[in-house]
């Protein structure tokens, strides 16, 4: 996107627009880049959003579970012994 286009159309300065999108980019609500050379803004498409976190997590979680019945048995057959 053309600054220059931007800044004409919402009559506001370069330097207006600039910092604005320059603000937007680092609180993460546009995903891009500005090209001050150019007076351009360069916008990536967002990454589709990875699970793998969010498994590792659950995985994590139905691990630990499995530990602590393991353990109340291991704690049930001593007690019969």
């Amino acid at each position: 996107m053309d600054l220059a286009y931007i800044s004409k159309k919402l009559v506001l300065s370069n330097d207006v627009i600039e910092r604005k999108l320059s603000e937007m980019i680092l609180d993460r609500k546009i995903t891009g880049t500005l090209d001050q050379s150019a007076g351009c803004l360069i916008v990536y498409h967002e990454p589709p959003k990875d699970k793998l976190y969010e498994n590792s997590s659950n995985l994590i979680e139905n691990l630990l579970e499995v530990v602590d019945k393991l353990s109340e048995a291991r704690v049930a057959l001593r007690k019969q012994n």
